[in-house]
């Protein structure tokens, strides 16, 4: 249910008490290129907030 809600395999791994987050995709029923493409797409995210905003 956190999944489905946040997004969040590394919430998930820690709730689980998992050391490998293949573990936890292996529990959750996630596909490893699927969860890759959520990682790069969350990073993506974080780096836009946080980056300055490029003069013009």
């Amino acid at each position: 249910m956190i999944y489905k809600r946040t997004g969040n395999l590394r919430a998930c791994q820690l709730l689980l008490g998992h050391t490998k987050l293949e573990s936890t995709l292996r529990y959750l029923g996630i596909e490893v290129d699927d969860a890759l493409l959520l990682s790069e797409q969350t990073d993506l995210w974080h780096l836009a907030r946080r980056s300055p905003a490029v003069p013009s």
